[in-house]
């Protein structure tokens, strides 16, 4: 576990987003070490992508239908991701701010970065007309 923290990217955060939230609570992750995450979980990667001309607009909806169907609950986002994120009208209240944590990597001179995760109440039952 030691070694996970030290060298394994978000690691940590993750462990923490599984300790934090209930075993049944469905997680948007705006985490990129999603396989770490041990409540079902789907990424924010198609949000971005979506609303850009690399995906068309189906399956965007497809997606966005995918989360309301399966009544994801939480999202998990970096600290002030909030502020300019495409689902921000979709998300309540806070549930949780994690500590500040350590940027694990491999690389041991890019240790020096600290960072915070907040965790989100996402009401679901708004899509899509919540997606900016």
């Amino acid at each position: 576990d030691k070694f996970m923290k030290k060298n394994s990217f978000e690691y940590e955060i993750a462990q923490w987003v599984n300790d934090t939230l209930p075993e049944d609570g469905k997680i948007i992750s705006g985490l990129r070490s999603v396989s770490f995450i041990e409540n079902d979980f789907i990424p924010t990667d198609w949000v971005g992508l979506g609303l850009s001309s690399e995906i068309n607009i189906d399956n965007l909806n497809n997606y966005l239908q995918i989360i309301k169907n399966k009544k994801f609950d939480y999202i998990v986002l970096y600290e002030n991701d909030i502020n300019d994120h495409r689902l921000k009208n979709c998300i309540d209240e806070k549930f949780a701010t994690s500590n500040n944590f350590l940027r694990a990597t491999r690389n041991p001179f890019n240790r020096n970065n600290i960072q915070k995760v907040e965790i989100f109440r996402f009401n679901y039952k708004r899509l899509p007309d919540c997606v900016r």
